[in-house]
Order: structure tokens, then sequence, then C-alpha cells
């Protein structure tokens, strides 16, 4: 009996127990693009993120007083035919927001914007299989075939340090970077915060003292109920891509955006490794609770002064999240992909180096590259 009364009582719990650990999460944040000389924001912007099992939104709505209503001429999209009939705006405005949603349960990628009133609805592999990137499809098939290899994050450190030691001599006559983790603490919406702050100063000439001066100080949250599914939705994210192959077939393509972070400043991949503190730039280093950005220009270029940005928490909630949120408002019109596909398919095989060469050869045919 007290057996069947424990398994009972587990029966309950566990389920409980999973619900927690897999909570809903989303996240609301404001904030302004500001420019010291001016008496009101560039932008003022809000941002919601919502996260659910194994899909993501981020919605963004944007206001700026700098904007004016403008009406566009129908005629101008006369001059650029192979734009889809529902991206033609119409009439432009300060206001608006767009959105993109990651589906990998449903395997969709959606995106919708205000101002045409445009829907994009695909497959996620189907997309990722488009921009994949493929060099060697005609001119090296099997090199095509091949699964592409990864260097560990150990080799990839190192490729990026010895290209910084290359130009160290370079960047330290042009730049300095600074970091530093703050010892205070600060409460955001009744969440506990670490700080860090990253201050770049960046010379003209190697002996100017009229500098330009970039600072960030960003504040983030430490382990909070639904980070799982936060952190669940990447690695879904990163195993699918891999999976479909991307970014890349070419070894090289793929491995240059680890090796030039690696080889950035030491303080600044330690700084972004704060946001994405996993091996080669994944994870999740914890709720945004506060990011501050202030870029101070020479006072010999002549601008309107110093550039602040503030994003905020305004709220992070662990309630579960409708459906709908993850789905195209109604209003809004499907964009058919097919032909910006077509149009895609063709400027990369342009860009090739064998469509580069058959360009050329028709040029030099009709009698000269002039």
């Amino acid at each position: 009996m007290k057996q069947l009364v424990v398994i009972a009582v587990a029966a309950a719990i566990v389920p409980t127990v999973a619900r927690i650990a897999c909570a809903d999460v989303s996240w609301e944040h404001k904030g302004s693009v500001k420019v010291s000389s001016l008496p009101m924001s560039l932008v003022d912007i809000k941002t919601y993120t919502s996260y659910g099992p194994g899909k993501s939104r981020v919605l963004v709505k944007y206001h700026s007083s700098f904007v004016p209503a403008k009406v566009i001429p129908a005629d101008t999209w006369k001059q650029v035919p192979g734009v889809p009939p529902q991206l033609r705006l119409k009439k432009v405005t300060g206001t608006g927001s767009f959105a993109m949603v990651q589906n990998l349960a449903d395997d969709r990628l959606i995106a919708w914007e205000s101002q045409t009133g445009a829907a994009f609805d695909e497959s996620f592999s189907g997309t990722m299989k488009h921009v994949l990137t493929d060099p060697f499809k005609k001119t090296d098939p099997a090199l095509s075939a091949e699964e592409t290899p990864e260097l560990t994050e150990a080799q990839r450190q190192r490729l990026g340090r010895e290209i910084r030691a290359y130009v160290k001599p370079i960047t330290k006559r042009f730049a300095r970077t600074y970091f530093r983790a703050l010892n205070e603490k600060r409460t955001f919406s009744g969440i506990e915060g670490r700080g860090f702050r990253m201050t770049q100063l960046f010379f003209l000439k190697p002996t100017d003292k009229d500098q330009v001066k970039v600072s960030m100080e960003w504040w983030l949250g430490g382990d909070l109920p639904g980070d799982e599914a936060i952190k669940d939705l990447q690695t879904q994210s990163l195993e699918k891509m891999k999976a479909l192959g991307y970014p890349s077939k070419s070894m090289w393509a793929r491995e240059l955006p680890y090796v030039m972070l690696y080889a950035f400043p030491e303080e600044v991949v330690t700084a972004f490794k704060t946001l994405v503190p996993g091996e080669n730039f994944t994870g999740f280093g914890g709720t945004p609770l506060e990011l501050n950005l202030s870029i101070a220009p020479p006072v010999s270029a002549g601008m309107f002064g110093d550039i602040k940005a503030q994003l905020a928490l305004v709220a992070r909630k662990t309630d579960t999240i409708p459906d709908s949120v993850f789905k195209v408002p109604a209003g809004y019109k499907k964009v058919d992909m097919a032909p910006l596909w077509k149009q895609y398919d063709a400027m990369q095989e342009q860009g090739s180096l064998e469509g580069i060469l058959h360009e050329f050869d028709k040029k030099m045919t009709r009698g000269g590259l002039f």
C-alpha cells in the first residue's frame, strides 16, 4: 500500500517539476537611441521576446518623430520590377513593428512587417538549405558531397590568437580596449544582476588625443525559472543547422567567423563570452537586464554630439504563452518566396568565380570589357 502511495505522489509531482523546469518565458524591454544635441529621442523601441518548447518570437515596435509620413509614388516600383507586390511600400511612417518566429517544432521560419503588411512563412530547413553556400557544387562535386569538418574550440582560439599577434603592433597604435566585471550589485524588476563594462578608445592618429570613445555597460540575470527553455531551443537550433550543413560547405567559410572573433583583443573576447559563455560562442549568459551604449565622437568631427542607446528590462514572466504569439497576425499577406529565391540563386551563381568568368567571356566575345 505504501508503495502505491509513493508511486501516486511521484506521478503527481514529476509532471509539475517538468513543467516548472521547462516553463515558457517572456521578456519585455524598453529602449531608445538619443543624440545629446537633440531635444527628443531619435527612436524609441519596445521589444517582446517569447520562448516556448521548440519555438521563439522576437517582436520589435518602434517610433521616431524624425521620420515624417511619406507616400511612395506607384511609379517608383516600375524601376524595380523584381520586388513582389506585397513588399511594395505605399507609405512610410515613423511608427511600425516587425517580428521573427523560429518554430523548430513545426519546422517553420516566420516573419512579418507592419509598414508593408507583408509576412513570410517558410520551411526552416528549406530556408537554411537555400542560404547554404556551396562554392564546390559545380567546380568540385566531391568536396560538395563530403561532410564539412569542424575545428575544435582550442584550434579556433589558437588561429585567432595568431592573427591577433600579427596585427597587434598596428591595433595598439590606434585603439585601446578595457574590460572589467563590476563589483556592485543592482536589481532590475526584482531580479538581481551582475554587471560588466567595456570601454574602447579609437585614435585617428597614433599620437592623437582627439579620440572616439565607445562605452558599453550591460547587466545580466543569473539562473532563473524558464532559462532551460531558452537553452534547449539554442541547442536544438544549432544541431538542426549543423545537420543541414549551414552555413557553408566550405570549411574556410565556416571557420572564418569563429577565428576572426577570437582574433579580437582578449578583452573583447572575454566580454562577448559573458553573453555566450559556452564553447565556440554558444550558450546563454542570462536574462538581459539592461544595456547602455555611449559613443562620444571627437570634437573635431563636428557631429551633433554624443550618441546614447539604452535597452532595459520592463518585465520577465513565466506564464504559459498562447500559440497565437508564434503565428502571423490577421491582416498580413503572405509573400510568395519562390521568385525571390530564384533571384537569390541567380545572384549567388553570378557572384561565384564560375559566374564571374562566364560574364567576362561574354564581354570579351562582344568586343572587350568596355
